[in-house]
């Protein structure tokens, strides 16, 4: 599981470069417009420790969609092989996130640590 939650990390760092090149296309003010809209409405909504954290159905839907939208784009203008990993990446990422638990809802262990020469 901890190897998923890696790649879906990893897709969704990839989804984030993705808006900064498609923004670049407008602007460098673009490109940074999109990358930091995205990244704040991605930690609010979407993020393992999100304020307003959404159902793993909608996250899921979001996720892929967003990933086909800017994958298509990609491919649209001149980043081909870019667009063609970000639209399967997409797909994994829409998987990953039906199949990951929510962090919140996984039981921590609280018991204390001892140190190995009791100090």
């Amino acid at each position: 599981m901890r190897l998923l939650a890696l790649v879906t990390l990893l897709i969704e760092v990839a989804l984030w470069i993705g808006l900064a090149i498609l923004g670049l296309t407008w602007s460098w003010f673009g490109a940074l417009l999109a990358f930091v809209v995205v990244i704040v409405l991605w930690a609010t909504f979407m993020s393992p420790k999100g304020r307003w954290r959404l159902p793993p159905w909608p996250r899921a839907i979001i996720g892929l969609g967003l990933c086909l939208v800017v994958g298509v784009r990609l491919l649209d203008t001149g980043w081909p092989r870019y667009g063609l990993s970000l639209i399967l990446g997409g797909i994994v990422l829409g998987l990953g996130e039906l199949v990951l638990k929510d962090i919140r809802s996984v039981p921590r262990d609280v018991t204390s640590t001892r140190h190995p020469y009791n100090l």
